[in-house]
């Protein structure tokens, strides 16, 4: 679940968390980069556990998000956000992970920065 409060180290998975960008969707960020973008403006702690280990099922159409993307770790440990479909070339990802849903008021948070 997305929050709009500061995280802090201990809301993080080896250094990264989730944010929400208010066009992009989710992306997996490093802590230290939390303020790059004006545009992040809700985090989530990626998942602990729970991961589905890729070499005993790619996810599918079914695991993605509205962008057919999921959560994705490499193995070197770092988190990207990719299309589900990447599974079958990327030798580099070997865990997958569903996405958050977006912030309640993510219409909204995106309507005020059209305005």
């Amino acid at each position: 679940m997305f929050e709009e409060r500061e995280p802090t180290e201990e809301n993080t998975v080896y250094g990264y968390l989730l944010v929400w960008h208010v066009f992009a969707g989710v992306i997996a960020v490093r802590l230290e980069d939390r303020h790059a973008n004006s545009m992040y403006t809700h985090w989530a702690r990626p998942p602990g556990r729970g991961w589905v280990d890729a070499r005993e099922r790619w996810p599918t159409p079914e695991d993605a998000d509205k962008d057919n993307c999921v959560l994705a770790r490499r193995d070197d440990e770092t988190f990207i956000v990719t299309g589900w479909h990447q599974f079958r070339t990327n030798r580099h990802l070997t865990h997958w992970a569903h996405l958050p849903a977006p912030p309640e008021n993510a219409a909204e948070i995106r309507k005020k920065w059209m305005a």
